[in-house]
Protein backbone atom coordinates (compact mmCIF):
# COMPACT_ATOMS: atom_id res chain seq x y z
CA UNK A 1 0.00 0.00 0.00
CA UNK A 2 1.10 3.49 -0.68
CA UNK A 3 1.86 6.32 1.81
CA UNK A 4 -1.37 8.71 2.13
CA UNK A 5 -0.35 12.41 1.59
CA UNK A 6 -2.71 15.04 2.78
CA UNK A 7 -3.11 17.99 0.24
CA UNK A 8 -4.59 21.28 1.21
CA UNK A 9 -4.25 25.07 0.23
CA UNK A 10 -5.46 28.50 0.87
CA UNK A 11 -6.01 29.16 -2.65
CA UNK A 12 -8.85 26.91 -3.14
CA UNK A 13 -9.58 23.28 -4.57
CA UNK A 14 -9.48 24.47 -8.22
CA UNK A 15 -6.09 26.48 -7.73
CA UNK A 16 -3.17 25.60 -10.15
CA UNK A 17 -0.48 24.96 -7.40
CA UNK A 18 -2.22 21.87 -5.73
CA UNK A 19 -3.48 20.66 -9.12
CA UNK A 20 -0.46 20.61 -10.26
CA UNK A 21 1.14 19.20 -6.95
CA UNK A 22 -1.89 16.26 -6.96
CA UNK A 23 -1.14 15.17 -10.40
CA UNK A 24 2.81 15.42 -10.36
CA UNK A 25 2.30 13.22 -6.64
CA UNK A 26 -0.19 10.48 -7.39
CA UNK A 27 2.70 8.99 -9.89
CA UNK A 28 4.42 8.65 -5.86
CA UNK A 29 2.01 8.36 -3.08
CA UNK A 30 -1.84 7.97 -2.50
CA UNK A 31 -3.28 11.40 -2.40
CA UNK A 32 -6.25 13.08 -1.03
CA UNK A 33 -7.25 16.80 -1.62
CA UNK A 34 -9.24 18.44 1.40
CA UNK A 35 -8.89 22.03 0.73
CA UNK A 36 -11.35 25.68 0.60
CA UNK A 37 -14.29 25.20 -2.16
CA UNK A 38 -12.66 28.65 -2.50
CA UNK A 39 -9.65 31.26 -1.77
CA UNK A 40 -9.16 31.29 1.32
CA UNK A 41 -5.90 33.53 1.34
CA UNK A 42 -4.47 35.47 4.50
CA UNK A 43 -7.37 33.81 6.75
CA UNK A 44 -4.49 32.62 8.98
CA UNK A 45 -5.65 29.93 11.59
CA UNK A 46 -9.16 31.05 11.25
CA UNK A 47 -12.04 28.42 12.05
CA UNK A 48 -15.52 28.49 10.89
CA UNK A 49 -17.65 28.57 14.45
CA UNK A 50 -21.00 30.74 12.75
CA UNK A 51 -22.30 28.10 10.99
CA UNK A 52 -22.42 24.32 9.43
CA UNK A 53 -19.49 23.52 7.24
CA UNK A 54 -20.23 22.16 3.96
CA UNK A 55 -17.96 19.09 2.54
CA UNK A 56 -18.52 18.39 -1.16
CA UNK A 57 -16.74 15.18 -2.55
CA UNK A 58 -16.00 16.71 -6.15
CA UNK A 59 -14.36 13.25 -7.50
CA UNK A 60 -12.11 10.64 -6.00
CA UNK A 61 -9.44 11.85 -3.13
CA UNK A 62 -10.75 15.42 -4.35
CA UNK A 63 -13.02 17.12 -1.56
CA UNK A 64 -14.00 20.58 -1.13
CA UNK A 65 -14.93 22.65 2.33
CA UNK A 66 -16.62 25.90 2.15
CA UNK A 67 -14.76 27.27 4.74
CA UNK A 68 -10.63 27.78 5.98
CA UNK A 69 -7.56 25.60 5.38
CA UNK A 70 -7.85 24.69 9.02
CA UNK A 71 -11.41 24.06 9.20
CA UNK A 72 -9.99 21.73 5.68
CA UNK A 73 -7.32 20.06 8.59
CA UNK A 74 -9.32 19.53 11.35
CA UNK A 75 -12.04 17.77 9.53
CA UNK A 76 -9.52 15.76 7.26
CA UNK A 77 -7.66 14.55 10.47
CA UNK A 78 -11.07 14.41 12.51
CA UNK A 79 -13.95 13.31 10.47
CA UNK A 80 -13.54 12.29 7.03
CA UNK A 81 -10.16 10.39 6.71
CA UNK A 82 -10.32 6.41 7.59
CA UNK A 83 -6.91 6.45 7.29
CA UNK A 84 -4.47 8.28 8.50
CA UNK A 85 -1.62 10.15 6.44
CA UNK A 86 2.09 9.92 6.85
CA UNK A 87 2.18 13.43 6.02
CA UNK A 88 0.43 16.68 5.15
CA UNK A 89 1.42 19.21 2.46
CA UNK A 90 0.00 22.91 2.22
CA UNK A 91 0.20 24.29 -1.43
CA UNK A 92 1.96 24.96 -3.65
CA UNK A 93 0.76 28.22 -2.94
CA UNK A 94 0.30 31.84 -5.49
CA UNK A 95 2.85 33.76 -3.64
CA UNK A 96 5.62 34.01 -1.11
CA UNK A 97 4.93 33.19 2.39
CA UNK A 98 8.39 34.71 4.18
CA UNK A 99 8.58 36.61 7.57
CA UNK A 100 5.36 38.45 8.74
CA UNK A 101 3.39 36.96 5.96
CA UNK A 102 3.33 33.59 8.27
CA UNK A 103 0.94 35.36 10.28
CA UNK A 104 -1.64 35.96 8.00
CA UNK A 105 -1.52 33.11 5.58
CA UNK A 106 -4.05 30.36 5.20
CA UNK A 107 -1.28 28.08 3.63
CA UNK A 108 0.86 28.10 6.16
CA UNK A 109 -1.94 27.97 8.62
CA UNK A 110 -2.89 24.64 7.01
CA UNK A 111 0.29 22.98 7.90
CA UNK A 112 0.55 24.31 11.24
CA UNK A 113 -2.74 22.71 12.05
CA UNK A 114 -1.95 19.05 11.06
CA UNK A 115 1.16 19.74 13.37
CA UNK A 116 -0.97 20.34 16.27
CA UNK A 117 -2.70 17.53 15.25
CA UNK A 118 0.46 15.52 15.42
CA UNK A 119 0.91 15.24 11.40
CA UNK A 120 4.09 15.90 9.64
CA UNK A 121 3.79 18.80 7.43
CA UNK A 122 5.15 21.07 5.34
CA UNK A 123 3.67 24.53 3.62
CA UNK A 124 5.07 25.16 0.54
CA UNK A 125 4.67 28.61 -1.87
CA UNK A 126 5.81 30.28 -5.49
CA UNK A 127 7.72 33.02 -4.76
CA UNK A 128 6.88 34.39 -8.16
CA UNK A 129 3.95 32.36 -9.05
CA UNK A 130 3.52 34.73 -12.89
CA UNK A 131 7.39 33.08 -13.48
CA UNK A 132 7.36 29.89 -11.67
CA UNK A 133 6.36 26.14 -13.58
CA UNK A 134 4.34 24.46 -11.00
CA UNK A 135 5.12 21.36 -12.05
CA UNK A 136 8.58 21.84 -11.60
CA UNK A 137 8.03 23.42 -8.40
CA UNK A 138 5.89 20.09 -7.91
CA UNK A 139 8.75 17.78 -8.16
CA UNK A 140 10.66 19.92 -5.97
CA UNK A 141 7.86 19.30 -2.70
CA UNK A 142 7.91 15.98 -3.66
CA UNK A 143 11.77 15.55 -3.20
CA UNK A 144 11.15 17.74 -0.28
CA UNK A 145 8.28 15.57 1.31
CA UNK A 146 10.53 12.52 0.66
CA UNK A 147 13.21 13.95 2.86
CA UNK A 148 11.26 15.21 5.80
CA UNK A 149 9.22 11.27 5.68
CA UNK A 150 13.07 9.49 6.10
CA UNK A 151 14.46 12.28 8.79
CA UNK A 152 11.26 13.02 10.41
CA UNK A 153 10.67 16.13 12.19
CA UNK A 154 10.01 16.64 15.66
CA UNK A 155 5.85 16.89 16.89
CA UNK A 156 5.16 20.39 16.45
CA UNK A 157 7.21 21.13 14.00
CA UNK A 158 6.52 21.90 10.48
CA UNK A 159 8.56 23.63 7.40
CA UNK A 160 7.53 26.29 5.50
CA UNK A 161 9.70 26.36 1.86
CA UNK A 162 9.08 28.92 -0.58
CA UNK A 163 10.37 28.14 -3.85
CA UNK A 164 11.99 30.37 -6.16
CA UNK A 165 11.21 31.09 -9.75
CA UNK A 166 14.71 30.71 -11.42
CA UNK A 167 16.33 28.09 -8.76
CA UNK A 168 18.55 26.22 -10.40
CA UNK A 169 18.16 22.98 -7.38
CA UNK A 170 20.95 24.23 -5.71
CA UNK A 171 21.51 23.41 -1.82
CA UNK A 172 18.31 24.74 0.59
CA UNK A 173 18.78 26.96 2.90
CA UNK A 174 17.17 26.45 6.16
CA UNK A 175 16.25 29.59 7.86
CA UNK A 176 14.49 30.30 11.15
Amino acid sequence: MKKLILLTNDDGVNATGIRMLRDAALKVWDIVVIAPDREQSARSHALTLDRPLRINRISEGIISVDGTPTDCMMLALRRILDRRPELAISGINYGANLGSDVIYSGTVAGAAEAALLGLPSIAVSAVKPEETDFLWAAGITIKIAEQAMRNPLPPGVFLNVNIPPKWTGGRFEITR
